[in-house]
């Protein structure tokens, strides 16, 4: 099963969100790096996942394709991110953060 998998900057450090069987999941790491790390452990057994890595401010620093490996940086990611549940969890999480 694909998924896509958000890294984003949290109070405690850097969250990882997605969707599985239809509920949100979420889990918190203390580093950046940590969670990129889980994560890509993650999408190595699921062929077809999604990485979007955010920066600390919540704007979409790159998108990784798991299978292919390919990397989109951030100068590219606003017109190659035409998802619509990938902008309504940016939106979220923006709003979130000017609480």
């Amino acid at each position: 099963m694909s998924r896509k998998y958000h890294i984003l900057p949290s109070a405690e450090g850097w969250i990882v969100r997605w969707i599985a069987k239809g509920v949100g999941r979420e889990k918190t790491f203390k580093t950046k790096d940590l969670a990129i790390a889980e994560t890509k452990r993650k999408m190595s057994k699921e062929p077809g996942s999604q990485m979007i890595v955010h920066s600390k401010d919540g704007k979409v620093m790159s998108v990784h394709l798991g299978e292919i490996g390919y990397k989109v940086k951030s100068a590219n990611v606003k017109h190659r991110l035409n998802n619509k549940s990938v902008r309504n969890i940016i939106a979220k999480v923006m709003y979130q953060q000017q609480q």
